[in-house]
């Protein structure tokens, strides 16, 4: 068959993988002038490495698994990753018992419901039960309304925002239980992996394996419509490098946000989309991310992750990427921090323009870290993504499972993250829904 596959991500490449592995022929068409989506390089001058933050844990088994397909396993390196609580302009550290003893924000039964509610929810069974309760309920269910006002009220607020409220209880259990897991010694290493050299490699590795087996990879090419044809098939009309084009596939794959499927495609595609909306909701309400970067003479701080209790600072938290890597080896001797700001996906702030961005990311650092001046600043840069992560929403669950049983809808399926069950976004997740996905594919 001959199948097209929308979107170069890492979702999309994969894809391809598969449905090349089962004899299709297939034509991967990405808008921007590069493959890799959210996990694409960024050029920083003396050195390139992901234009957002991205980590391997030890359970991510899916993730390794490629790797080593890829023959890129002696790139892989561990590292114990220190984790910070800013609270009161004051950094403590969380990484063992005792700092969590000594942590001032909470007294010492607050501390200890702290740990029983962690231990209930390593035992959840069914999180799929989660969906009709928001996040901030189950919290002050599961710890108090002191602990949930005291230490996971802000964690919200930053990651959040206007959503902080609304969120649903699955996704907190999602991403609490990766973490938990990190942190649990699995596979006998340090908690956090990353490719030297950042997802590069493994994207370059990636379309050098679809291109050797046969793969058409359209760049800086857009779709502008999609229109189911009566053959039966699927027109994909797109605007390239050679203008636009109208072409029919046997099969489409959709990849990106369902709402953009809902505005290219027509006809019985746009009732497909429609549809798929309606039983994946969280399709519909998007977290998107403003993140600046800074490439320093110094470190910050000893913490990869710090996270902020600090209600005048406008960041979700600060990731010092260069307390993971070799310094020397990956950034050219430089520290690079990422500081990320969470926001819905219409916010207003992502027609900004990095200049007018840049200085207030910077004014939020400095309330951190009133030591950095203009002097220890190599450079500064900004990325963003309006539509990162699908959100659930408090009592609006999916209606239907993530993938359809059987075999996927003629000719024109979409495929994206928004359908992941009790998941939280990450690699992992996505390489997973892949492999799910090649057993329903239709023979060539």
């Amino acid at each position: 068959m001959r199948c097209a596959v929308i979107g170069g991500g890492l979702l999309g490449l994969q894809l391809a993988r598969k449905l090349l592995a089962k004899g299709h022929q297939v034509h991967i068409f990405e808008a921007s002038p590069f493959v890799g989506g959210l996990s694409a390089p960024r050029d920083y001058g003396s050195f390139v490495h992901d234009r957002f933050y991205h980590v391997i844990l030890p359970q991510d088994l899916e993730t390794l698994a490629l790797i080593d397909e890829l023959g890129l396993s002696d790139r892989l390196r561990w590292s114990k990753a220190r984790t910070g609580y800013s609270y009161n302009k004051r950094i403590h550290p969380m990484n063992g018992i005792l700092d969590y003893l000594f942590f001032p924000a909470l007294g010492f039964f607050q501390k200890l419901r702290l740990g029983l509610g962690l231990r209930k929810v390593r035992g959840i069974q069914d999180p799929g039960a989660l969906y009709d309760q928001s996040a901030k309920d189950w919290l002050t269910e599961l710890f108090g309304p002191q602990i949930y006002q005291r230490f996971w009220a802000p964690l919200l607020r930053a990651k959040f925002g206007a959503y902080a409220d609304k969120v649903a209880a699955v996704f907190l259990h999602a991403t609490m239980q990766r973490l938990l897991a990190a942190r649990s010694g699995l596979a006998e290493k340090d908690s956090f992996g990353h490719l030297q050299g950042g997802y590069a490699i493994l994207f370059r590795a990636l379309t050098q394996d679809l291109e050797s087996k046969g793969a058409s990879i359209h760049l800086s090419t857009p779709i502008q419509a999609i229109q189911e044809d009566p053959s039966p098939g699927c027109n994909l009309t797109s605007h390239g490098p050679l203008g636009l084009q109208t072409q029919t596939f046997d099969q489409v794959y959709f990849t990106g946000p369902t709402e953009t499927a809902l505005s290219l495609a027509q006809g019985k595609a746009r009732l497909h989309a429609q549809e798929t909306l309606n039983a994946h909701p969280s399709g519909g309400t998007y977290l998107g991310v403003l993140c600046a970067h800074l490439v320093l003479k110094k470190s910050l701080s000893p913490y990869y992750i710090l996270n902020l209790d600090e209600p005048d600072v406008d960041l979700t938290g600060v990731i010092e990427f260069s307390n993971l890597c070799d310094r020397e080896a990956e950034l050219a001797g430089n520290h690079l921090v990422f500081l990320p700001r969470y926001l819905p996906s219409d916010d207003p702030s992502f027609a900004k323009s990095d200049d007018e961005l840049l200085p207030g990311f910077l004014t939020q650092a400095q309330k951190l870290f009133p030591s950095l001046q203009d002097k220890d600043i190599v450079s500064m840069g900004l990325e963003r993504a309006p539509r990162v992560q699908p959100l659930p929403i408090a009592g609006n669950p999916p209606t239907q499972d993530e993938l359809p049983k059987g075999s996927f809808r003629r000719p024109f399926q979409i495929l994206n993250t928004s359908l992941l069950a009790c998941a939280t976004l990450n690699n992992n997740e996505v390489l997973g829904l892949c492999k799910k996905s090649a057993a329903l594919f239709p023979s060539p």
